[in-house]
């Protein structure tokens, strides 16, 4: 298994204004003007990987997955006008530390005026002993457009590693022109009274779905017409996924800022994975 290692990354995307050509969203084809990484941790950036002006980026942890004692701190800005997605080529495989202490990733995020940002990684797998904490922190506008993806799996479960981690501590920070409008903490233990595993239940999945700005106003009012509204007389909920979803809304410095806030939980990953393509 790799050694431990500091790593480190920040990437930079802004509109070419002397080739606009907006799409029908009017977003600007976008380049990238700043990257640097260090190992192991690296940023990937493919060219003409859509005919979109969309910017599409890879973060990617070498050896398969983040080590006990791992420290990555990654940064990416989103400049006025353009649009990226980031997202990843596989789940997030953290190990176990039982000598090397805690794992540890700090991932930051501007979005700039008019900008979209859409955060869609495949999920947290925390091993058996793994002791995983995280923060996320996302900077926008009021004119900014987020869709923001956060989810983990119990674990191997094919090892019976279901909720077998010695920690999962996860920080998510949403700030409007510097001001902060939502934070939310899940830090899940075991305690001398109940078990992770206990608490859970039958559930392997766990996760949320934040949706801001005017740009993306058509699918945050989707997700809020399809799982807010009250079922029909006679009309039953799945038993394997969980979803409920809240209508949010930010004024800062005057300005409004609009969106929902989606939570789920489910009993398997390809349930989930169904919900999820049909929410994004």
């Amino acid at each position: 298994m790799k050694q431990p290692g500091r790593g480190f990354g920040h990437v930079i995307i802004e509109a070419l204004r002397d080739k606009p050509r907006p799409d029908a969203d009017g977003f600007l084809t976008a380049e990238v003007v700043s990257l640097s990484h260090s190992y192991p941790f690296r940023f990937m950036i493919p060219e003409d990987c859509t005919d979109s002006p969309c910017r599409w980026i890879y973060p990617v942890a070498f050896g398969g997955g983040l080590v006990g004692g791992d420290a990555i701190e990654a940064t990416v800005v989103v400049g006025d006008d353009c649009a990226a997605v980031v997202t990843t080529q596989e789940s997030t495989k953290v190990y176990h530390c039982h000598h090397c202490g805690a794992t540890n990733q700090r991932l930051l995020y501007t979005v700039g005026d008019q900008a979209l940002l859409c955060v869609l990684p495949d999920p947290v797998v925390c091993f058996k002993g793994a002791n995983f904490q995280q923060t996320q922190v996302v900077e926008m506008s009021p004119n900014s457009n987020l869709v923001f993806l956060d989810w983990m799996l119990s674990g191997r479960t094919a090892l019976s590693e279901s909720w077998s981690f010695q920690r999962y501590l996860n920080h998510v920070e949403m700030r409007v022109l510097g001001e902060v409008v939502l934070r939310e903490l899940t830090d899940l233990e075991d305690s001398p009274y109940k078990s992770v595993a206990d608490g859970m239940m039958n559930f392997q999945v766990s996760g949320m779905c934040i949706v801001l700005g005017d740009r993306v106003s058509f699918l945050s009012e989707a997700l809020l017409d399809k799982y807010s509204r009250k079922k029909d007389l006679g009309e039953r909920s799945s038993p394997d996924v969980v979803v409920s979803v809240s209508r949010v809304s930010y004024t800062v410095q005057g300005q409004t800022i609009c969106g929902c806030y989606l939570r789920f939980l489910g009993a398997t990953t390809q349930k989930v994975r169904l919900y999820i393509e049909k929410c994004v």
